[in-house]
């Protein structure tokens, strides 16, 4: 009886060990991507930034001034608006719209937007297609 306690604990301890190091890589490759607000403010102040929502196909191209305004060009129309990094968050406001803050990731070399419901769920909402240095924009 004592010999098949102990190898049904010896099977459910390795059984338990196993599935520790098959689920902990996929936790921290989850987790490691999400850039912070340091290098969200590198990647955004002072550059021009081409985007693409996910689900319209917009195409927009933005320039992200170091005071914290943007110009945008998108659909043929002109919009300004504010931007801030905030707790690991890239937000935007534009002209009279409330402020949205989103989680910008970097996967398979590319940076997404995602929002982060509270429930845990990602949503994918934008594409960078790339970041260029300075204001690229050519404004009327």
């Amino acid at each position: 009886m004592k010999s098949g306690t102990a190898s049904l604990f010896l099977t459910l301890l390795l059984m338990t060990i196993l599935t520790a190091c098959i689920s902990a890589p996929s936790r921290i490759q989850l987790a490691s991507p999400w850039l912070d607000s340091d290098a969200l403010t590198r990647l955004f102040r002072d550059h021009t930034v081409e985007s693409v929502n996910v689900k319209s196909g917009v195409v927009s191209r933005t320039y992200y001034a170091p005071d914290g305004s943007l110009v945008q060009w998108r659909e043929g129309t002109w919009r300004n608006g504010r931007w801030r990094v905030r707790n690991g968050r890239i937000c935007l406001q534009m002209e009279d719209r409330r402020e949205k803050c989103r989680a910008v990731i970097k996967e398979d070399g590319q940076y997404r937007k995602y929002v982060i419901r509270r429930d845990g769920r990602h949503r994918l909402v934008v594409t960078y297609r790339w970041f260029e240095p300075g204001n690229r924009l050519r404004q009327p």
